[in-house]
C-alpha cells in the first residue's frame, strides 16, 4: 500500500515550506504552493541558490493570508494578504518564462527588503495568469505556479533513504522542491 509521509506546500517561492495534513490539488499544483515570489528589480525571480538567508524566512498560516517570520531576528512578522489588495500588476520572469504577477504593498516589499538585506518585492500570481509545464514533458498544456518548473515533486521514500545511506549527513524529506 502507498502511503504519504510527508506532504510540503511553499507558499512563497524559495522560503521555507510548510508541513500540513492534507492539500488540494489544483491546476497548478497544490493549493497556495508558489502563488507568491520574491522578485528583484528586474522583476525577475529571487531563489535560495543565490540568496541562502531566503531558508531563513518562515510562512504561517493565518486567517485571510500568512504571516512571515525571521528565524533568526526579532524583527515583528509581516502578514500577507492571501491576494495583494491593490498592487501594480508586471510581467516578471521564472528561469526562461515570462508572467503576469501583481505586486504587494510597498511596506510589504520593504519588510521583505530589510530582512533580506537585498532590494526586492513580493508578487503574486493571479488565476488568470498561465505559465506552461515545458512542453517536452507535458500532455495537455498543464500549467504550473512560480515553481521551476512542475506543478508537483514526489519523492519515494526508499529512494531518499537508498540517497541518505550513500551521504555523511543525510538529509530530510523537505529538502526536495524546486
Amino acid at each position: 500500500m502507498l502511503t504519504v509521509s510527508g506532504l510540503f506546500i511553499y507558499p512563497v517561492k524559495s522560503l521555507a515550506g510548510i508541513a500540513v495534513d492534507s492539500a488540494m490539488v489544483t491546476s497548478r499544483g497544490l493549493q497556495h504552493d508558489r502563488r507568491l515570489m520574491l522578485a528583484d528589480h528586474n522583476n525577475c525571480f529571487l531563489t535560495q541558490r543565490a540568496y541562502p538567508q531566503m531558508a531563513l524566512l518562515q510562512p504561517a498560516w493565518a486567517p485571510g493570508g500568512l504571516y512571515i517570520h525571521h528565524k533568526k531576528n526579532t524583527v515583528d512578522p509581516v502578514f500577507i494578504p492571501q491576494q495583494p489588495v491593490a498592487g501594480i500588476r508586471a510581467q516578471v520572469t521564472v528561469w526562461d518564462d515570462v508572467c503576469e504577477g501583481i505586486s504587494y504593498s510597498d511596506s510589504v516589499n520593504e519588510w521583505f527588503s530589510n530582512a533580506l538585506g537585498i532590494r526586492c518585492s513580493l508578487v503574486y500570481m493571479p488565476d488568470n495568469s498561465e505559465r506552461l509545464v515545458d512542453k517536452r514533458y507535458a500532455q495537455k498544456g498543464e500549467i504550473t505556479s512560480f515553481s521551476d518548473g512542475y506543478p508537483i515533486l514526489v519523492i519515494g521514500q526508499s529512494s531518499l533513504d537508498d540517497l541518505n545511506a550513500r551521504l555523511a549527513n543525510p538529509i530530510p524529506m523537505n529538502r526536495f522542491r524546486e
